[in-house]
């Protein structure tokens, strides 16, 4: 039924809240550690847009990738993308566009974009870009994609106008030279 679909969405959301909630915490306390291994980050692409197709059937999300042999952690770097995806569907009603080549990911979208004086503050925790809406947000999705690349030697780039959308993504170093 209905109502009982609507449990269940609620019931995720807040499990996923506690979760990012969670890791912020580990972040704040330096517990959080790597478990580095080698795979395809293509794959781990392939199995976080499936899941977001899910969450959102109603939205087109346009998917480049190439193998991308890679070490890191693999459940990190799921989140990682799979925050930043979530991202561009949730602020943008237009196409997402994903690309992975080379190890370089990006997401861009055509949503409301960020103003230039707060490009440098999206990463900070708790730290929201639209205080006047309720959205299930706690501000901590892009603090925890900036902690998780810099466990794995990188750091997130931002391009965006306001009005016009943006680009998130991050390069991850060569995973056979590691």
């Amino acid at each position: 039924s209905k109502f009982l679909e609507k449990v269940i969405r609620n019931g995720e959301r807040i499990s996923d809240m506690i979760d990012r909630l969670s890791l912020a915490i580990k972040m704040e306390n330096s517990t959080l550690e790597a478990q580095k291994s080698s795979f395809d980050l293509a794959v781990v692409l392939e199995e976080v847009v499936d899941n977001l197709r899910q969450k959102y059937p109603d939205r087109t999300l346009h998917v480049s990738s190439e193998p991308s042999p890679v070490h890191a952690d693999r459940v990190m770097m799921a989140q990682a993308m799979g925050n930043l995806i979530d991202n561009a569907l949730k602020y943008s009603e237009a196409p997402a566009t994903v690309t992975l080549k080379k190890r370089q990911f990006t997401v861009e979208d055509h949503g409301i974009g960020i103003e230039a004086d707060a490009i440098d503050k999206v990463t900070r925790r708790f730290y929201r870009a639209d205080t006047q809406s309720w959205d299930n947000s706690l501000g901590v999705g892009l603090s925890i994609v900036a902690y998780i690349l810099k466990l794995h030697n990188t750091s997130l780039q931002i391009k965006s106008r306001a009005g016009e959308g943006s680009i998130f993504g991050f390069q991850l170093p060569d995973g056979n030279k590691m």
